[in-house]
């Protein structure tokens, strides 16, 4: 069934539309379906209510949440919003169930990149600050054990717990190695 409706701001409605524009809407004395009206109407006006849009042209506020609900689904992809009172209690439960399954999952998502991204074993974080991994640096300069380990301790004493207590073993292995070098006295 087509009509001819006038377009134009209802009473109370928060858009502004100029005088040009609702000339231009007059004008256009096409004949439209209920559902062409109807989608013209919420394009124009986008906070419009359901039962606004209901009351201007006549017809039952179901009607136009279908025809609403339809034209959304299919243009955007989505599932349109319902108003709180709208929902029923198992729309709702599904809602929550739905979140609650979204946000589990980006949680997971989450920790496994930090797992990723923090490898304990072969990429600690705390040897490889400046760039250089802590190994790299020891092999290419042919440190011994003991003057490894000072390194070691020395280069993660700001990035991995205890700074002092890091540096204390550096200490200790330095002072090996000092007795090691040294000839015993006779």
């Amino acid at each position: 069934m087509e009509t001819t409706k006038k377009v134009g701001r209802p009473k109370g409605s928060k858009d502004k539309v100029s005088r040009v524009t609702k000339r231009k809407l007059k004008a256009a004395k096409v004949k439209h379906t209920k559902a062409e009206l109807i989608r013209k109407y919420a394009t124009t006006f986008p906070n419009a209510r359901t039962s606004e849009i209901a009351r201007y042209y006549g017809y039952t506020r179901q009607y136009v949440i279908q025809v609403l609900w339809a034209w959304r689904k299919k243009n955007a992809g989505i599932t349109p919003v319902k108003y709180p009172s709208e929902l029923t209690k198992d729309e709702v439960k599904a809602h929550m169930q739905e979140q609650h399954k979204v946000v589990t999952d980006a949680v997971i998502r989450e920790i496994e990149r930090k797992d990723k991204a923090k490898d304990m074993v072969n990429n600690p974080p705390h040897y490889t600050q400046g760039g250089i991994e802590t190994i790299d640096f020891i092999e290419a300069k042919a440190l011994s054990y003991n003057l490894g380990n000072v390194v070691k301790y020395i280069t993660r004493a700001d990035h991995k717990g205890n700074k002092v207590e890091d540096l204390m073993k550096a200490r200790w292995y330095l002072d090996r190695e000092i007795t090691n070098l040294t000839p015993p006295l006779a």
